[in-house]
């Protein structure tokens, strides 16, 4: 009797919703959050880009290199890694290659205001994190931008997309507490050389408990020589950190480089 019950009600429940869904699509239509285009009502996550958007983006469907998280072939040996000597974080994932509409979107995410886009980021991140079975983290810090360039943009990008990814995998997010200490020259005009002088001894940690001993997902937007989370990684590690792992939106590295 009470099963027959329990299927009435979730059949009611199901009328309910699917009725509530024809009435949000007329009223409010969503639309694709890279291109705007009117899309199906859904509440899957992917949903949130229309297919031709989706179809544009350039994953990096294998592990991808450790230092710079570029697309590798088998039997590959990325020329990064003779590159860098002193690495201080032990992997890198990068979910997309940066070209295309995928560097197209995370310019308007960094320059224009786009704040929404962090959880299309965040679910790229997390494909690619879920892609390699790691979940070896015990906590997430965001690369952390300069208290003028805050002001400024009015937010930390890198941090938004840490969020959603905080969120997903309920872990805690660690904020200010890795914090950028001076302004530094915009990375990407710089050469690789210029790049490790200008980031050197920018970051520093204020409070060493939250650190110590953990095992740390450190989240950026973009990975080109990998500077910047190579220096944010080594404060960490200086400060007690048992590992860190660096995860990224995008790579600038890519097979021919």
């Amino acid at each position: 009797m009470n099963e027959i019950k329990n299927k009435k009600l979730n059949d009611w429940v199901h009328s309910i919703k699917k009725n509530m869904n024809l009435i949000l699509n007329i009223l409010f239509p969503p639309r694709c959050v890279f291109c705007s285009r009117i899309m199906n009502w859904s509440t899957e996550e992917e949903e949130l880009l229309c297919p031709d958007c989706l179809s544009q983006i350039p994953f990096i469907d294998t592990p991808g290199c450790n230092f710079c998280g570029k697309r590798l072939e088998q039997d590959t040996i990325c020329s990064c890694r003779l590159e860098e000597d002193n690495l201080f974080y032990s992997k890198a994932y990068s979910a997309c290659e940066y070209k295309g509409i995928i560097r197209n979107r995370l310019l308007d995410f960094k320059f224009s205001n786009r704040k929404g886009l962090s959880k299309v980021f965040a679910g790229l991140i997390i494909r690619k994190l879920q892609m390699t079975n790691e979940k070896t983290f015990d906590i997430i810090i965001s690369v952390p931008i300069h208290e003028v360039k805050f002001e400024k943009r009015g937010y930390n990008q890198s941090e938004l997309i840490s969020e959603h990814i905080a969120k997903y995998y309920l872990k805690p997010l660690v904020k200010k507490n890795l914090v950028k200490t001076r302004e530094t020259h915009t990375q990407s005009k710089l050469h690789k050389k210029d790049r490790v002088q200008n980031i050197k001894n920018a970051f520093e940690i204020i409070l060493k408990e939250e650190v110590i001993g953990k095992n740390i997902l450190l989240i950026d937007d973009i990975l080109t020589t990998g500077s910047t989370v190579n220096e944010c990684s080594k404060v960490l590690m200086q400060n007690g950190a048992k590992e860190v792992i660096v995860a990224t939106v995008a790579t600038g590295k890519t097979l021919n480089d």
